[in-house]
């Protein structure tokens, strides 16, 4: 019984014995592993010699790859190496007997290695590392050997770059098929060398994806302190760039599980930008002890992840934080100044730029910075001007000036400052000297690049306003043709065409613009009004409607008949007006005649309502009009009839809206003049309600109260050409007929080239 107990430890025992012994091989404990060896000889005897013969020339390959350490040079350049002849009789001896036994052939292709015999090694090691999900059972030494073997192989193929990055990426999969990826220092030493050059090769190849999921291992690797701070840093740096200018939206592959990018906590970033902040935060920690002037390279980072995800709250923070320790760094006040721009603190914005001048005077970018500033959002054009000019002057003065190439940028804005102090001037003579100082420096700024399609967006609008048709025309179609995805130039062209009679080419290009964006205020309504003019009021209606489907011009509405409840059923589906794009907010100024002095805030939904509203009145369904009136009304701040609401149409649009409604009814011309004489009360300056309250002075026989009211719509709007009619009436009925008949001859050459839309507003403000 007893003997019977002894057998049957002994596979237990066998096992544990070999357990020591490979763990004394991992180790390299050589006198450990000897006695082991003995005592497993005294016990297995006839396993012991296949075991020993291993581990012996295991032992030598170690002792002559010391030796090549020490002296600097390969064995085949000192000949024959005793420890790596050892090695390979103990290995020719385990493969007489065993001729398939994995390690012993490793273990020779190591040596062939270590003697320059580099195809016999390459060639033994292709073939043991044929099919890797053979590989799974072996043990971690085995694994920490086989990498060793493949680094080597990566070493001779360095000039192949595709080949060496198969061999790391096979080390790497090595290691997670056999889970011994951190086992042990020498697995350490091999995987740290493997990610950082698999990595690396990647960046060079385009793998990026494959490039972001080896940072990320190194990334969260460091968290146990497994790779050198260099490598940690550079891991950091290069996953932010790979992230930030090399990985699109589309590309980006979000992670499932958590990731320590530093040692302090856990992420699942839920996006690209996310996780560029997340490295970015990891970044600026492991920077702080050694270098709390942190790399202003850091911030660009943070600038550009912020700015793409329109997150300017906390990019301002971050650059705040930027000035603070870079104070005499000039671009970062720069920075500072373009994010306090982005979240609408335009004030403070110039405070800093007024700053940097103080500072750098001769900076042309900073001049030019304030110069949009105040022309694009405080609405001062002569500090715009003021800025501009002296950005100007510093090129002329120092032609060598680094920042003269933005010269033609000084001269548009020159330009578009003039042309809009021109709408704003009454006198006759002044306005023509603006308009001709405006053309003149976009002339200038053409000279630079005829291809400009902002330039000539600008010198359209010029020409426009001057009535010379085609020769707007020539520059809104290269505007077009230079940005075929800016979609200001295909509204202004389509208004263009419209003035010329030509409404089928008009569709055209408006449709052409909304292929390109479909969710563009402008082209829309414009398109809309060009359908409505052509009779098409359903294509009218479904394209306003358009705006409430997310841009898809797909008929809402069935042709035969609509109503308001079918407009509501779609409208009631909208998406949130801060998301419709509205890039022009003198779309809603210029359909109710209202002032182009007053802003109108951006929002379209009550908008789109009064818009809907008059397709009904023009169809004469006065009961459908009316209640979209009232949904607009709903949506307006308040009952205030002054204020103007945040979905971007006032009060007295509504007002002069429901007049024209009134109009259009059968028994409405009383209530109609009551509504009008409301919006006039409200904003004396609105054209529509001038004309129409000028008219009915007339009928009236108040020949000098209507004198007034046209004279004042002059006065501001010179291009009425029904002021110009009313005012022609006025002096007939006062007996003035060459008075009479100048008025009506300019209403006549007016309405010849009046577009459906007056040409003022157009946007007239600065992007790029």
């Amino acid at each position: 019984r007893g003997r019977g107990t002894r057998e049957a430890r002994m596979p237990a025992s066998k096992a544990k014995l070999e357990l020591a012994i490979e763990q004394a091989r991992t180790q390299r404990d050589w006198p450990t592993l000897q006695r082991l060896l003995g005592k497993y000889a005294r016990h297995f005897a006839d396993a012991a010699p296949l075991l020993e013969s291993l581990c012996a020339a295991e032992q030598a390959i170690h002792a002559g790859i010391a030796g090549q350490a020490i002296l600097g040079t390969s064995a085949s350049a000192l000949g024959e190496d005793a420890d790596f002849l050892a090695a390979e009789q103990h290995l020719n001896k385990v493969l007489e007997a065993h001729a398939d036994n994995w390690e012993a052939r490793l273990l020779l292709s190591k040596v062939w290695a270590a003697t320059g015999r580099v195809v016999e090694a390459l060639d033994t090691l292709n073939k043991l590392t044929a099919d890797l999900n053979s590989l799974r059972k072996l043990t971690a030494r085995q694994v920490a050997l086989l990498m060793q073997s493949m680094l080597f192989k990566a070493s001779t193929l360095e000039e192949n770059t595709k080949e060496t990055l198969e061999v790391y990426t096979t080390i790497l999969h090595l290691a997670d098929i056999t889970g011994t990826e951190l086992a042990s220092p020498l697995h350490t030493q091999t995987l740290q060398k493997s990610l950082v050059r698999a990595y690396q090769l990647q960046v060079e190849l385009g793998d990026f994806n494959g490039a972001i999921a080896n940072l990320r291992r190194i990334v969260h690797h460091q968290s146990a302190s497994l790779f050198s701070r260099e490598d940690y840093l550079n891991a950091l740096n290069t996953l932010i760039s790979v992230l930030l200018f090399n990985c699109s939206p589309e590309q980006y592959t979000p992670l499932v599980i958590t990731l320590s990018y530093d040692s302090r906590s856990e992420f699942i970033p839920q996006s690209q930008i996310e996780e560029v902040v997340i490295a970015l935060q990891a970044l600026e920690n492991a920077l702080a002890p050694v270098a709390p002037d942190t790399d202003v390279q850091l911030y660009d980072f943070y600038t550009l992840a912020y700015s793409r995800a329109t997150q300017y709250t906390p990019l301002t923070q971050v650059i705040e934080r930027a000035v603070s320790t870079h104070f005499q760094h000039s671009r970062m006040w720069t920075q500072l100044a373009l994010v306090l721009l982005s979240i609408g603190r335009y004030r403070s914005a110039v405070a800093v730029i007024k700053d940097r001048l103080s500072h750098d005077a001769n900076s042309m970018m900073l001049h030019l910075l304030a110069a949009k500033t105040f022309l694009n959002n405080l609405d001062d054009v002569e500090k715009c001007i003021e800025h501009a000019s002296q950005a100007v002057k510093i090129a002329e003065s120092d032609p060598q000036n680094p920042e003269a190439f933005l010269v033609p940028r000084a001269r548009l804005i020159l330009g578009v400052a003039y042309g809009r102090q021109a709408l704003t001037v009454n006198e006759s003579k002044r306005r023509k000297e603006l308009s001709a100082k405006a053309l003149q420096e976009l002339h200038r700024a053409l000279a630079a690049d005829c291809d400009d399609p902002i330039v000539n967006y600008h010198t359209a609008l010029l020409f426009a306003d001057a009535r010379q048709l085609d020769r707007a025309v020539a520059h809104a179609r290269r505007a077009v043709a230079a940005d075929p995805c800016r979609p200001e130039p295909y509204v202004l062209l389509g208004l263009l065409l419209t003035a010329k009679k030509d409404l089928p080419a008009a569709k055209r290009v408006l449709a052409a613009g909304l292929a390109h964006a479909p969710n563009h205020l402008d082209l829309v309504v414009v398109q809309a009004k060009v359908c409505a003019a052509m009779h098409e009021y359903c294509h009218a209606l479904n394209l306003y409607l358009s705006a409430f489907r997310d841009g898809s011009c797909q008929l809402a509405v069935p042709t035969e008949a609509f109503d308001f409840n079918s407009v509501r059923s779609v409208a009631l589906t909208f998406k949130s007006p801060s998301e419709i794009e509205t890039r022009s907010s003198r779309t809603e100024v210029a359909l109710s005649g209202v002032s182009t002095e007053e802003s109108v805030s951006p929002g379209p939904a009550a908008f789109l309502w009064a818009c809907v509203a008059e397709v009904f009145a023009d169809v004469g369904q006065i009961d459908d009009a009316r209640q979209c009136i009232a949904e607009a009304k709903a949506l307006t701040v308040g009952n205030s009839t002054t204020s103007s609401d945040n979905h971007g149409i006032r009060r007295v649009d509504l007002l002069c809206l429901e007049g024209y409604i009134n109009e259009r009814a059968s028994d409405g011309k009383k209530l109609a003049n009551n509504f009008y004489q409301q919006a006039l009360s409200i904003d004396p300056l609105h054209l529509r309600g001038l004309v129409v309250e000028g008219g009915r002075l007339l009928d009236a026989g108040d020949v000098a109260g209507a004198a007034d009211r046209f004279t004042t719509a002059l006065r501001h709007y010179p291009d009425s050409e029904a002021a110009w009619r009313g005012m022609g009436l006025v002096s007939r009925t006062k007996g003035e007929f060459a008075a009479a008949t100048r008025c009506f001859l300019s209403a006549v050459q007016l309405e010849e080239t009046v577009p459906l839309l007056p040409f003022s507003f157009m946007q007239r403000i600065i992007q790029w």
